[in-house]
């Protein structure tokens, strides 16, 4: 009896650890299974009832996604406030063929799914999990919604062909409760991300803007040393590292120089502005191009300030078209929604980063 007991002890402690064990193959868009994306978003996950369509690029389908048993949808690493647990009947269709990534936009739900659309997921309950905030984003997949599919999904559309996620959220009256999904954003007029922190305070902030085709600016950098007659010197890097400064503890080089910008820019004002550093006019051929931009400034004393990094991926301009998109709409204090009915509210270039297993 006592070995029974132990061997029917080691199963349940088998069955919790497997429990924990969490696969995920690749994200849909591609490239976010260890790494925190940058936004997040809301229909569905926040607000319900609610209907969202995720039309993900062919370029962004990694091609080792053939055959889908479920996905999963992991929280926003970034959130003020902790993820709140809740119950949410839930749809999932997909489709790959004939799928419409880009503008323009309607409120027809039917011109962006395609052809192809099969329900591989019939409305069944799923728990959404509560989650604290954390200072080291991603969230582990350990703590994301679990969407298993009835029946394996087998992509049939050709390597040019997008991919829709289809998803419809019921609750019994209209809610709100804190819950946001991790999600990637892109905007035709570039897109742009916080890298490290300055030295020697994290007020040391920089940026890049004008990254996009037909800026009348051009792309350039700027920054803000916070005092004034600092001698300020730009660069861009393709590559995101974290080098130590000698002698300067907590300053880091967050990419290595590939182009220093020809000028040193004073700083001016109580802010220590850098003005601009313009790298030139956007060209076609840097359209979808990321670089990172960091700034290193020299006080009259010799010290060094070190601002906090900025990537930024190029944009293609107002007469470019997206990439990707959420097609979605909810309901929302007196508005209500049916997603089965209604039609669609909004869009965003923002699409929810979802695991593929």
């Amino acid at each position: 009896m006592r070995n029974l007991s132990l061997l029917t002890a080691a199963m349940v402690l088998a069955g919790t650890a497997a429990s924990q064990t969490v696969t995920v193959n690749e994200t849909l868009p591609a490239g976010f299974k260890a790494k925190e994306a940058n936004s997040s978003h809301h229909p569905g996950w926040r607000y319900t009832n609610a209907r969202s369509l995720t039309l993900i690029n062919p370029k962004n389908v990694a091609s080792t996604i053939k055959v889908v048993k479920g996905l999963r949808v992991r929280p926003n690493g970034t959130s003020y406030s902790p993820m709140v647990a809740r119950t949410v009947s839930i749809e999932v269709a997909m489709s790959d063929k004939g799928v419409v990534t880009k503008e323009p936009y309607y409120s027809d739900w039917s011109k962006h799914y395609g052809t192809n659309r099969t329900v591989v997921m019939a409305k069944k309950t799923i728990n959404y999990p509560a989650v604290a905030k954390t200072t080291t984003p991603p969230h582990p997949w350990t703590k994301s919604i679990n969407l298993p599919f009835d029946k394996p999904w087998v992509r049939t559309g050709a390597a040019t062909d997008g991919v829709c996620i289809d998803c419809k959220f019921y609750t019994k009256a209209t809610e709100s409760k804190y819950w946001y999904a991790d999600a990637a954003y892109i905007s035709k007029y570039g897109t742009g991300t916080v890298i490290g922190t300055g030295c020697p305070t994290t007020m040391h902030y920089s940026y890049a803007s004008g990254g996009y085709l037909g800026s009348s600016t051009g792309f350039y950098s700027y920054g803000y040393t916070r005092a004034a007659g600092d001698f300020a010197v730009a660069f861009l890097g393709t590559k995101q590292v974290k080098i130590p400064i000698p002698g300067f503890t907590g300053c880091y080089f967050w990419t290595l120089p590939v182009l220093i910008h020809p000028q040193v820019k004073k700083t001016i004002g109580s802010t220590g502005y850098t003005n601009r550093f313009v790298w030139g006019t956007v060209q076609a051929s840097w359209v979808g191009a990321k670089v990172i931009s960091q700034i290193i400034a020299f006080t009259t004393t010799a010290k060094v300030k070190a601002l906090r990094a900025y990537g930024y991926q190029i944009g293609g301009g107002p007469n470019s078209k997206y990439d990707q998109a959420t097609v979605y709409g909810y309901a929302l204090g007196s508005r209500t929604f049916n997603p089965d009915t209604s039609t669609a509210l909004y869009y965003s270039p923002s699409v929810a980063v979802f695991g593929v297993y």
